[in-house]
């Protein structure tokens, strides 16, 4: 969601999504992901592991070559703007249905 302020699990209502979740089956399929690297659908594939055994820890994911070459400002322990958590505490509330028709490019939900 916040590489490509899209969802990579694909249904046509929740019950399908969550079906989708369940199954680990996603796609990059939506033009919007064509802005997206390749380094950063594999980060993502790396931390949609079906089981956690075999996700990227945390500690993995912060060692992959995405945030090396693509983000490179991430590397450096920035604060936080003071927005962001309130507005992810307030994105998590809405529901999916609600989420899936905010803003397609994530402006401030």
């Amino acid at each position: 969601m916040l590489l490509g302020c899209l969802l990579p699990f694909n249904g046509k209502n929740e019950a399908e999504v969550a079906k989708a979740v369940r199954k680990g089956n996603y796609a990059f399929s939506d033009g919007i992901w064509d802005n997206v690297s390749e380094d950063g659908k594999d980060l993502i594939r790396k931390l949609l592991k079906f089981h956690a055994v075999d996700r990227a820890t945390a500690s993995q994911a912060r060692e992959h070559a995405w945030f090396h070459y693509a983000a490179p400002e991430l590397r450096r322990s920035t604060p936080l703007q003071s927005f962001v958590i309130p507005d992810l505490l307030r994105f998590s509330k809405h529901s999916a249905f609600q989420r899936a028709g905010l803003p397609r490019f994530c402006p401030r939900f």
